[in-house]
């Protein structure tokens, strides 16, 4: 649901070296999708399956119930299994405040894709990268980062809140992904650093490097800057710092997806998925 502009400046402004990671990386992770869809098509099971997959009704009802008197937001997008097209969105209250937008209002932007990032330029890279890596390769399981998230109605110094964002796919019985729920979780300061240090993620040395040693307080109040200038792509290539962090993202996403990328080139020469895929 976000603008896709604003996603797209990203890309094209990133320096050559770390631009061309990204397109290597993104651009295998497509191949091999679409390798896989193909073969899914095939399977005759999957054809006779079909007709009653959109019954999402109670599913609102009770994602209603459940999650309007909870203190960590929500963000539910509901699938088409077979196409994996967004059917509906559901959105928390509590989610709603975090962000400082009504419900009404924030479901109409990312339905319209008129939704503005909800962090810096750089930590919004790093979640579509890393969530791409994290989700090929470990389909199910949770996907945690940490980020500021902005408040768009902010009136206080910081504009954000630092968030803890768990995002979990949900399966049908043929295994397609059928809703993707978001797990806005608000992190005080006295939490943040055991949040690194139970994270799970396979990707937090480099998290800790992202964020230049800075600590809760300095990240919080530096937000409004990071937005506008200091994290955003082009912003960061105009100093040594900036520069740096750029490369050691480049570094880390060459080696996470290298395999990806030496599957995509299989799959061109021999037209087929290598067996020992995904076991």
């Amino acid at each position: 649901g976000f603008r896709s502009k604003e996603l797209m400046n990203i890309f094209v402004s990133l320096p050559p070296y770390l631009q061309r990671v990204t397109r290597q990386a993104l651009h295998a992770v497509e191949m091999i999708m679409a390798d896989r869809m193909e073969k899914a098509a095939r399977n005759t099971v999957s054809q006779t399956v079909m007709g009653n997959e959109i019954g999402f009704q109670p599913e609102m009802e009770l994602d209603r119930a459940f999650y309007s008197q909870q203190t960590f937001g929500l963000i539910k997008q509901h699938l088409h299994p077979s196409s994996g097209k967004r059917v509906h969105v559901f959105a928390s209250d509590t989610t709603c405040k975090l962000l400082g937008v009504h419900a009404e209002e924030l479901l109409a932007r990312i339905a319209n894709r008129e939704l503005s990032l909800l962090c810096t330029e750089f930590d919004c890279l790093r979640y579509v990268m890393f969530g791409t890596w994290f989700f090929a390769t470990r389909p199910g399981r949770p996907f945690e980062i940490l980020l500021r998230v902005r408040n768009f109605q902010s009136d206080g110094e910081t504009g954000c809140t630092m968030t803890k964002l768990i995002q979990l796919q949900e399966f049908d019985c043929l295994g397609r992904v059928k809703a993707i729920r978001s797990i806005f979780l608000p992190v005080e300061s006295t939490d943040f650093q055991s949040c690194l240090d139970l994270s799970d993620d396979s990707c937090l040395q480099f998290r800790k490097r992202a964020d230049a040693g800075r600590n809760y307080e300095t990240l919080n109040h530096s937000f409004e800057s990071d937005l506008f200038a200091g994290e955003t792509i082009l912003g960061m290539q105009k100093s040594k710092d900036g520069m740096q962090r750029l490369s050691a993202l480049a570094e880390d996403l060459e080696m996470l997806f290298q395999p990806f990328v030496q599957h995509a080139e299989k799959i061109l020469l021999e037209g087929t998925v290598h067996p020992s895929w995904g076991s």
